[in-house]
């Protein structure tokens, strides 16, 4: 079965290395970027088309683009047999026009760093189509890249993306303000590297809400109010610190 895909970026690498791996024969690859889309096609044996309208083909057509271009660039694909499916977790299947009779969703629930290919056989993959044949259709695909295959409507799966979101992405970012507040006393951030470890080893086992520590679980307000006036000269990061603390003070 041929699949195409718009778009060269972090995600179309491990999209493109796992469906070569499951027998998914690559024809088309556009880019807005053609350096970049001639060296995903060497890479990856596609052919590279600079015109949208010449995606014109049976099997699959995968958008791996940003949120806010899958509307436009789906508006822009022919009509043809192929189904269209992007794989955003936060835009709905809604976006992709209904003159496409196959639409689809495939939503790898990871985070893809610049053009280095993971496998997804771990990966959680949910799924959506807009009507009972393609449901199954690209569910199959699905369960061929993944050991964890989902059906969501574009409702449930924007929730998890929200989720997804403040567990990886704001988690993250809390790890760079800590790191980035000890450097300005000349502490390695390595310190804190056990911690770190123990604390997301034991929330994979463990409901989080049992493990939460801290002051603002012992609603000791002396040492909250020592560590705001610490960050008097960050007031970034001490309204951080004050509103998840009464976020985790409030929490049953």
């Amino acid at each position: 079965m041929q699949y195409s895909i718009v778009g060269s970026g972090n995600l179309a690498h491990s999209l493109a290395k796992a469906l070569n791996s499951s027998g998914y024969t690559p024809k088309f690859i556009h880019s807005r970027n053609e350096k970049n889309g001639r060296t995903f096609a060497k890479r990856f044996g596609f052919t590279f088309e600079n015109d949208l309208k010449n995606f014109d083909h049976k099997g699959f057509i995968f958008l791996a683009v940003n949120d806010d271009q899958i509307k436009a660039v789906a508006g822009k694909l022919p009509k043809s047999e192929a189904m269209i499916c992007h794989s955003s977790g936060s835009v709905s299947i809604s976006a992709i026009s209904v003159k496409h009779k196959r639409r689809a969703v495939l939503y790898p629930l990871q985070s893809f760093k610049t053009k280095k290919t993971i496998s997804l056989r771990k990966v959680p993959i949910c799924v959506e189509g807009s009507d009972g044949n393609t449901t199954a259709e690209i569910n199959q695909l699905a369960n061929k890249l993944s050991d964890s295959v989902y059906q969501f409507n574009s409702k449930i799966r924007k929730q998890i993306h929200l989720s997804a979101v403040i567990a990886n992405n704001f988690s993250n970012h809390l790890l760079k303000l800590s790191f980035d507040h000890l450097e300005k006393f000349d502490v390695d951030p390595d310190i804190l590297y056990p911690l770190i470890r123990s604390t997301y080893r034991n929330a994979l086992k463990h409901d989080p809400a049992v493990l939460q520590t801290g002051p603002a679980k012992r609603k000791d307000q002396q040492v909250i109010d020592e560590h705001l006036r610490m960050l008097k000269k960050n007031r970034s990061l001490q309204k951080v610190y004050e509103v998840l603390s009464k976020s985790i003070s409030n929490s049953k």
